[in-house]
């Protein structure tokens, strides 16, 4: 990986203006420099650069020079992709693919789940879960999706609906199943869609799979109604 590609290498110092503050989805390629698998999947990410460039911006980290960005965001191995939408961290994808399931990855990833969550749905991270959905005092309901599995996201508008009817007693939020592993682990969520209904920061009830309306909203009620 020669020092003049195009595709710009981040630093601690220009990391916030670069990824969190920028207007357009940031995917950041990590990589060590002496790795010949990195490499190899790195021109495949320049080129995936050059087609998308104009909606995402590519990025790329050597986690050996910047290890306090490559902890925080808790990536031990490379390569792998870091996904940045509106100042967030919502997914992390270690030993990525190179070719085409790299390049279905990246037109999912970008053509729906970056899209603009309907009002009344919160991403979650594995770095804002604690201070977002445990300190919340109402019910939580935390939802787990996968970039791969569309049906999981079809559900939002609903979703959204229900959040609404619900305005002050309820919050939703949604979780990215392979980019907050250890979140999942947390939940024992082993399957996708998964709906966590938190009470007091503790899990009260889950289903699992795609419900209709009347069974989320027998959940929620009765969790309002315990209150």
């Amino acid at each position: 990986m020669s020092e003049n590609e195009e595709i710009p290498t981040l630093t601690k110092e220009v990391f916030d203006s670069v990824v969190l503050k920028s207007t357009k989805p940031v995917v950041v390629f990590c990589f060590l420099k002496d790795s010949g698998l990195c490499n190899m999947k790195f021109d495949e990410f320049r080129r995936l650069a050059k087609k998308y460039g104009d909606r995402i911006k590519f990025v790329r980290l050597d986690i050996a020079r910047g290890k306090d960005l490559a902890f925080e965001y808790r990536v031990m191995a490379a390569p792998a992709l870091v996904l940045f939408n509106q100042g967030e961290a919502t997914d992390r994808w270690v030993n990525i693919a190179i070719g085409d399931r790299l390049e279905t990855f990246i037109e999912k990833t970008l053509g729906s789940k970056f899209e603009k969550l309907p009002a009344g749905i919160v991403y979650v991270t594995e770095d804002n879960f604690k201070n977002t959905v445990e300190a919340s005092p109402v019910v939580n309901v935390l939802n787990f999706w996968k970039s791969d599995h569309e049906p999981t996201w079809l559900i939002l508008p609903e979703m959204a609906d229900i959040a609404e009817k619900y305005k002050g007693r309820v919050r939703f939020f949604v979780a990215n199943f392979d980019g907050s592993r250890d979140l999942a682990t947390q939940f024992r969520v082993s399957n996708v869609p998964t709906m966590i209904f938190l009470k007091k920061g503790e899990p009260a009830e889950r289903l699992v799979g795609i419900q209709p309306r009347y069974v989320v909203e027998k959940v929620i009620k009765s969790l309002i109604d315990e209150r």
